[in-house]
């Protein structure tokens, strides 16, 4: 059974799509730099473009794996409305 979600944010089927667009699109620009690096094309600009493509790699699963985690703890904190003490001391307490 698929679970609704309450709070209208992104499901997890969309943000898995989005992630694997954005890895799709990082091997598709390295690959593309790779072929323009085999003809002959400035090597300066493509060190530069290709750290750029690992980076935007990185923090995508980055913020996939942590992002996942927070989700998590955010939605297991959901039902917690209130995280004061009451004024009366706990039963037994001989303070």
């Amino acid at each position: 059974m698929r679970r609704r979600n309450p709070h209208g944010l992104f499901e997890w089927g969309r943000r898995r799509l989005l992630i694997y667009l954005t890895l799709l699109f990082c091997g598709m620009a390295a690959t593309a730099i790779l072929v323009v690096a085999l003809q002959g094309m400035s090597t300066a600009l493509l060190i530069v473009l290709v750290g750029a493509i690992f980076s935007l790699a990185g923090a995508t699963l980055g913020s996939y794996i942590f992002g996942a985690q927070w989700d998590t703890n955010n939605a297991r904190n959901a039902g917690v409305t209130e995280l004061t003490v009451g004024d009366d001391p706990p039963e037994g307490y001989a303070g």
